[in-house]
């Protein structure tokens, strides 16, 4: 099911074309006002369910604050990850970016909307265990340099609570997008999971996660997204009414230039 039913040739009536076999300007402005109701669709969605998405984890990291410091997840290779302060520039506009990008990028309506219902999903099983496994990661003290990056990083080490690391949903939402422009075959999908892998390493680069997280991140975007790609359609499959029969049979046979039987 394709997203921006765009006109097609078979689309067209005959004599619908001008002179010089170009479209007339009537039907490229029903395809741009198509395409920017498409576009518009997208945004509002995905800003919708980003700001309850969003309200949601903070409503939650406030309940699991006092419980934060009961569970230690470092490993040593923490230990041994620099702090780069450079990297919040993918750790943040990168990272947004990247998801504005895949959501203009998007082309097919099913694929679209159930990732975001991943997206949602992940979220809800991330807040259990949030309250299972409150985790918090201990911010770096007396942050070197000046500048603009510096300034920045320590910003949202203010704004941005140290709790609820376990699993991160930073790695989840970059992977679903990820997963969603494979599913789809987008063109994008080359570029975005290049993005994906730099912005998952910058996670643990300005000290936000522990290795574990960016492993859960992942099992929980994959997790989702099998749920909602692979299991929903099969357990909810709903069967195929006669008249969509004698319609795929019609069109089956069209296609192969026969007459239906």
């Amino acid at each position: 099911m394709t997203s921006e039913p765009a006109f097609s040739s078979e689309q067209i009536a005959p004599g619908a074309r001008t002179s010089g076999g170009r479209l007339p300007l009537v039907l490229h402005l029903e395809r741009l006002r198509t395409l920017l109701r498409w576009q518009a669709i997208k945004l509002a969605s995905a800003l919708c369910v980003g700001g309850i998405v969003f309200l949601h984890f903070r409503g939650v990291a406030k309940l699991t604050l006092d419980r934060s410091y009961d569970y230690d997840l470092s490993t040593a290779i923490d230990a041994l990850v620099p702090l780069l302060p450079w990297t919040w520039w993918l750790y943040l506009p990168v990272y947004l970016l990247s998801i504005l990008a895949a959501v203009l990028a998007a082309r097919d309506r099913r694929t679209f909307f159930r990732c975001l219902a991943a997206f949602i999903l992940a979220e809800i099983f991330s807040s259990c265990i949030f309250f299972l496994v409150p985790s918090s990661f201990p911010r770096p003290e007396g942050l070197r340099g000046t500048g603009l990056t510096p300034e920045l990083l320590s910003w949202m080490w203010q704004a941005d609570p140290p709790n609820n690391t376990f699993p991160s949903m930073h790695v989840a939402l970059v992977v679903l997008v990820a997963l969603g422009l494979w599913e789809e075959l987008n063109p994008l999908r080359y570029l975005n999971t290049a993005l994906a892998v730099a912005i998952v390493a910058s996670i643990h680069t300005v000290k936000q996660h522990y290795v574990i997280d960016s492993i859960g991140g992942v099992v929980m975007a994959i997790g989702c997204f099998t749920i909602v790609f692979r299991l929903y359609p099969k357990v909810f499959r709903r069967p195929m009414t006669p008249r969509g029969v004698r319609i795929l049979a019609r069109s089956s046979s069209d296609s192969r230039g026969g007459k239906p039987r």
